[in-house]
């Protein structure tokens, strides 16, 4: 509580109002502009208030900080002298300052992900509808081979469809805690390999199987071509153009020769919706790949983790062998 007169002199200061402005030093007498700062100016050269004001603002901490403030004012008279005096009641609103910011966050990373969703599922849709109709309008116009063609690229595109909607439905299931999850003994290598023969032709072209000896994990293998699948996306999407992949005692490790991903980032790109490669506003991917990755394996008791060693960028997929 504070309470000044026209000129801005203080009149009346409590002890939380010393103790946060003045170290606990009287505070009577002087400005309460120079106490503390231009932001109460305004305060203080307004007109005669005929009611309380209330108002919530920005607010600047003695140590520089911003917060976020409530103030109520009203005018009195001096019951002495009859001159007019200015009281304001000021709250720090430090969490209403918290719950706003995370509330913009909120909002720009829904605008964002609407806009990312969006675009992942309009190419791939366009290309298969484009295609279908084509065919359907007049298939004898077609010969076998761009029969065969349209066909490939329709399976293809429609995959890239249902990843985007299972990782979506994974994490949904995750953030509600019914994410199941059925593990059984399977052949890594075998799984891995079912991966590649699934992926689309231009992708597949480009990834290099490393012979490697083959284990046996204990893990869902639906959920292990999940992981696999994304983290071959990954590579073909932000890493160098030679992309290899190989499995070795429990451990399938995805490699690409791309630039490292810098220090600060390599836990950050693991968050939801992160996209540590993309520029900021550019719909490219989801964001959400490397993070059902690492949940997924965390579920199976393993995990996937990111290293460089100056030539290759690496994620190792680390599963419970048996």
């Amino acid at each position: 509580m504070i309470v000044w007169d026209s000129h801005g002199e203080i009149l009346i200061g409590n002890r939380v109002f010393r103790d946060l402005w003045n170290s606990g030093e009287p505070v009577v007498g002087r400005s309460i502009v120079e106490l503390v700062g231009e932001q109460m100016r305004p305060f203080v050269e307004m007109d005669l208030l005929e009611e309380e004001r209330t108002y919530e603002r920005p607010g600047i901490l003695p140590d520089g900080s911003e917060t976020w403030i409530s103030i109520a004012i009203f005018d009195f008279q001096d019951p002495f002298d009859g001159r007019w005096l200015r009281a304001a009641s000021v709250r720090d609103l430090a969490e209403v300052a918290l719950a706003r910011r995370q509330l913009e966050e909120l909002v720009a990373n829904k605008n964002q992900f609407i806009a990312s969703v969006s675009h992942e599922l309009r190419t791939p849709l366009t290309v298969v509808v484009g295609l279908a109709a084509e065919m359907a309008s007049d298939p004898s116009a077609l010969a076998p081979e761009e029969i065969a063609e349209f066909s490939s690229l329709i399976a293809g595109q429609a995959t890239e469809v249902a990843a985007l909607v299972e990782d979506l439905l994974t994490m949904a299931r995750a953030d509600a805690g019914v994410l199941s999850i059925s593990p059984q003994v399977l052949k890594l290598q075998e799984c891995v390999g079912e991966v590649i023969e699934g992926l689309p032709r231009e992708l597949r072209g480009r990834v290099t199987w490393v012979p490697g000896a083959d284990s046996n994990v204990h893990a869902d293998p639906v959920r292990v071509r999940q992981i696999v699948r994304n983290l071959l996306t990954n590579a073909g999407r932000h890493g160098g153009p030679r992309i290899e992949i190989e499995v070795q005692s429990g451990v399938t490790v995805v490699r690409d020769d791309g630039p490292p991903v810098p220090e600060s980032e390599r836990e950050r790109m693991f968050q939801a919706y992160e996209r540590v490669h993309d520029h900021a506003g550019t719909p490219d991917s989801v964001g959400l790949g490397l993070t059902v990755c690492r949940r997924l394996s965390q579920l199976m008791g393993g995990d996937v983790v990111y290293t460089h060693d100056g030539t290759w960028s690496t994620f190792s997929l680390t599963l419970v062998e048996v």
